[in-house]
């Protein structure tokens, strides 16, 4: 499990201890002091420190948020060039720190956090911090079962719409509100409907009405990635999702664990 809080946290005191590394080997108009043996071990140790969080911080959001990826990896290599410049400093013909040093530091460092807050924030709204995933089922009551089971067997927990109490609400709020418990999805396409254009005689073998529109939802809520499905191979697939790899209805748990264990991988603390 990922822990975004830990290196948020890590982050804040990497930064602190660096600028007062930095501090202790300037005077009070930013020149380093006399030079010393000293003063290029502590750049170099304040480099290795900020480059080792960097990177760990840039591969934690990879693998969290595509989106944020290329942000996180100009303000890595934005900090990398400030810690060589920090490094020039300490040739015999530069006596001054440049005044941006600090800022562009703290800019970069706090850049990383912000990002790494902002999908920690978001992932909590998700609800992707808990074990919980919703099924979604038509008319085939064994699959279900049989899927359910292998779920529990993987500590994962399932949910199943039709199992939990009304408390006197309507469907799609009952859904709603259970669905904001899980996340991760297992879409089961089975054969329960059979469908057709209104001037063609071939008819489909097509999933029930209510596991397309959950599909959607899920699609939106979650993100195709942390949806598999499953699908009777005659069940015709929807036109605007042909393409997306499903798994079949009668050879299925080696696709179902790989697709949780890489969603269990993403979930964060």
């Amino acid at each position: 499990m990922v822990n975004v809080s830990q290196c948020i946290e890590n982050g804040d005191a990497v930064l602190k201890e660096s600028l007062e590394e930095i501090g202790s080997i300037l005077d009070e108009n930013g020149r380093l002091m006399p030079r010393t043996r000293n003063n290029v071990d502590i750049l170099a140790k304040v480099r290795l420190n900020l480059d080792s969080w960097c990177n760990t911080a840039v591969k934690m959001i990879e693998q969290l948020s595509t989106d944020d990826y290329e942000s996180s990896v100009e303000y890595r290599n934005e900090l990398n060039s400030v810690l060589l410049m920090a490094l020039d400093s300490c040739n015999p013909d530069i006596t001054k720190i440049p005044v941006n040093y600090y800022v562009q530091i703290t800019r970069s460092v706090s850049g990383l956090i912000g990002i790494l807050k902002g999908i920690s924030e978001y992932n909590k709204v998700m609800n992707i911090v808990g074990p919980s995933v919703f099924v979604v089922h038509g008319h085939d009551d064994q699959l279900r079962k049989e899927v359910c089971e292998y779920l529990t067997y993987l500590d994962k927990t399932p949910i199943v719409l039709s199992e939990k109490v009304n408390k006197g609400r309507f469907i799609l709020e009952k859904f709603i509100d259970e669905s904001s418990k899980c996340g991760f999805a297992v879409i089961l396409m089975t054969a329960d409907d059979i469908g057709r254009e209104k001037d063609s005689e071939k008819s489909d073998m097509r999933a029930r009405q209510n596991v397309i529109f959950e599909y959607g939802y899920f699609i939106a809520k979650l993100g195709k990635e942390n949806i598999c499905v499953i699908k009777d191979e005659e069940v015709d697939f929807l036109s605007d999702v042909k393409g997306i790899a499903y798994s079949n209805s009668n050879d299925w748990k080696t696709d179902l664990k790989r697709e949780i264990d890489d969603w269990s991988s993403r979930l964060i603390e």
